[in-house]
């Protein structure tokens, strides 16, 4: 399964890239999510800091820190990140309500193609305000918004940046 992780500006998986790989940690506890990543659970996670920004320059290292943390249980996947913003007062959240899509936010997309064909598959977004949207890919460049997946998600704004759990 291809798994994309993106922030706005930094991405860990590029169809024009070469693919990135990781090994999800298995876990039995069940983390809180809270938008902390302090449970148990995350200290055992696979933690993926390798990124490279794709705007405003393509494959240039970025300019900020970020570091994704994945775990999975019987059902379920989880996925932490850490978004380090030199100025987290010019963070972007203007979306303050569950479902509404803004290309300008600052958010975490997780794409998840479980048949690894490249052309269809879920997408999973969270704002520093901890606002949910998701949909399905019908195709590589066609995002269906009104598909309403259950899951669960939280954000919390830092000091330095945002944190985002799902």
């Amino acid at each position: 399964m291809l798994i994309a992780m993106a922030s706005s500006h930094a991405s860990a998986q590029d169809a024009g890239l070469p693919g990135k790989s990781f090994s999800a940690v298995r876990t039995d506890a069940v983390p809180v999510i809270d938008g902390r990543l302090d449970d148990a659970p995350w200290k055992r996670a696979s933690v993926i800091d390798d990124m490279h920004e794709i705007r405003p320059e393509d494959s240039r290292e970025p300019s900020e820190k970020t570091r994704f943390y994945v775990i999975y249980g019987d059902d379920d996947m989880y996925v932490g990140a850490k978004f380090e913003d030199s100025e987290p007062d010019r963070m972007v959240a203007r979306v303050m309500r569950l479902g509404d899509y803004s290309m300008g936010d600052d958010a975490l997309r997780i794409i998840l193609d479980p048949f690894n064909a490249g052309r269809s598959g879920y997408i999973f977004q969270l704002n520093p305000n901890g606002i949910r949207s998701d949909g399905l890919f019908r195709n590589v460049t066609e995002p269906y918004w009104e598909w309403e997946g259950i899951w669960q998600a939280a954000a919390l704004q830092t000091e330095t940046g945002w944190v985002a759990e799902m």
